[in-house]
């Protein structure tokens, strides 16, 4: 699979583990996605969704600490939310144009999911859980922090695709990644510690969904 796939509409699965399927084969769809390549720029804006305005995507992303004013936007937060919404998932900031309001895209994922009753669909890192295929990872802390999409894992390499990434001029890019997971005093992934997960298939969901062909052979 790659971003050369039609996607096509399909009513959103009842079952778990297809709605894992639907995440993962659509991240694999967006690998290599890059705002500097214009083979590619639309499917980004197109995962990033609706926006005040355009996309700030022709400036590297920077951030300066002492005026505490960005440059560009990240979009790890973002592109692991277009899979959300590619997927059928019900969040009314979904379908919102970015920037109409002020808020943090990783934050509110986590909220969401924190949130759910009758139970969370929130999970951190204890007796020696570790996400899934399909499930929402944040890493790191304060300005490190991160979100990717679990694809896969090998042996305690975990395989993820994030958004983020550095691509063509340094510009906003989707790339596939692999890091080690590490069992210290906190769990780590690399270099970050663990936070915690959000499993899909308990977020409330819409009637329909986008899959590229083939989603249903993913492996679990």
């Amino acid at each position: 699979m790659d971003y050369n796939e039609p996607l096509y509409a399909i009513d959103r699965p009842l079952f778990g583990d297809d709605v894992r399927r639907v995440i993962v084969a659509n991240a694999l769809c967006v690998i290599d996605v890059e705002a500097g390549d214009p083979r590619t720029r639309l499917i980004l804006e197109e995962l990033l969704g609706p926006v005040v305005g355009r996309w700030d995507l022709d400036r590297p992303f920077r951030y300066d600490p002492v005026t505490k004013r960005t440059q560009g936007v990240s979009t790890c937060g973002l592109v692991a939310e277009g899979l959300w919404r590619r997927a059928g998932v019900a969040a009314p900031w979904l379908t919102e144009e970015y920037g109409s309001r002020r808020y943090d895209s990783i934050e509110r994922a986590r909220v969401l999911a924190q949130r759910l009753t009758p139970r969370s669909a929130w999970h951190v890192p204890v007796d020696g859980q570790r996400p899934r295929l399909g499930d929402y990872l944040v890493i790191g802390e304060g300005l490190q922090t991160h979100a990717l999409t679990v694809v896969g894992w090998d042996g305690d390499m975990l395989i993820s695709v994030d958004g983020g990434q550095i691509g063509t001029r340094r510009l906003q890019a989707v790339h596939k990644c692999t890091r080690p997971w590490l069992v210290r005093d906190r769990i780590m992934l690399g270099a970050r510690p663990v936070i915690g997960w959000v499993a899909p298939e308990m977020l409330p969901g819409r009637a329909k969904c986008v899959v590229p062909e083939g989603w249903d052979s993913i492996r679990l």
